[in-house]
This record gives C-alpha cells, structure tokens and sequence, in this order.
C-alpha cells in the first residue's frame, strides 16, 4: 500500500488497532472506537495477523463477540464483516493478505503454517485456491509456502520446492510462476 500500515497498540484495557493513512493515524477498533462486536463489546484483542490496501480497508484478526474472527473493516472505519472465524476447515489465519478490490487471500489449517492450504474471501464467498497436497503453478509438488502479499488486483506468495523458491502470483483464476531459484535476471 502507499504508505499505509496497520498498529496493535496494548493498553490497560485491552488493545487497539490503528490505521496509519496519508500522515495520519486514525482509531479503527478497541478501546475508545465506536465499533462493537455482535455482544456489544469493545473489539480488544488482534491477534498480529492484518493486512491494509491503498483504499484503507483494513483485514484484521481477532476477538469477535464470543468468538475469534478475521475481519475487513471497510475504507474510512465502520462496522466490519466477518472473513473467517475458525471452525472444521479453517484454524487461526497464519498470513493475511488484502488487494485493492477488497478480496482477503489467507492461509489457515490444520497442518504446520507452511503447509496450510490458502483461501480466497471475495465479498461473502470463500474458495480454496492453492493446496499442499496437490501440485504448485508448475505441475510439480511443493513442500511449503511462506510469504503472501497483494499488489494492485493480485496475490503473491513465495512457494518452497525443496530448497528452491519460487514467487508466484495469482490473478483471482490461476497461479502463474514469476521468479525462481535459478532464474537468470536480464
């Protein structure tokens, strides 16, 4: 994102999730904010796990009324939508990832983090976009995955093979190898 970035800040009472934008920093969830969970509670616990884009949506994960959750607050604060909340498919978010359109790329499971499947939430629909045990974007079997970020209206995530690494990017259809161990820059 230009600039922007997302604080936890701990207080007596709990934490605090700041949004900074544009040498700004404005108060998006805990204590003192105006948003409250389904329970009416203050939003006081994240968990380390967020992500901002250029629009200043923030993806964040933590405490949600009686449950954990990674939420998408919109674009200038307000009341946030729940991505995921961790159930039989899904365990706490090891990578988060938010593009420009609002989509959140995550990776959650059961497995080691680096072995964990990871998921696309695209306004109310979640859909498996990468897994482990099946083979990467070049047709061979990966051992892991690590790095995951956004830029513009796509994903980008660093895949292991082995020892060797590989950078690929994900276009919201497919996964397309971009760089590699090996490759030769011109």
């Amino acid at each position: 994102s230009n600039g922007n970035t997302v604080i936890e800040v701990g207080t007596t009472r709990g934490q605090r999730l700041y949004l900074w934008r544009n040498g700004q920093l404005n108060l998006i969830a805990g204590e003192g904010a105006s948003i409250r969970d389904p329970l009416g509670n203050e939003l006081g616990s994240f968990y380390g796990r967020n992500a901002v884009n250029n629009r200043g949506q923030v993806a964040a994960f933590g405490r949600y009324g009686n449950q954990d959750a990674l939420l998408l607050f919109p674009e200038g604060g307000g009341q946030p939508r729940i991505v995921m909340t961790p159930n039989a498919t899904f365990n706490w978010p090891d990578i988060v990832a938010l593009d420009e359109n609002g989509r959140v790329a995550f990776a959650s499971g059961f497995e080691p983090s680096h072995r964990n499947p990871v998921y696309l939430w695209d306004n109310g629909q979640t859909r498996k976009i990468l897994d482990p045990t099946q083979a990467g974007p070049d047709n061979r079997p990966f051992r892991g995955h690590g790095y995951l970020q956004a830029a513009g209206d796509k994903f980008y995530l660093l895949l292991d093979y082995d020892g060797l690494a590989q950078f690929s990017e994900f276009d919201g259809t497919r996964w397309t190898k971009r760089i590699a161990t090996g490759d030769r820059l011109s």
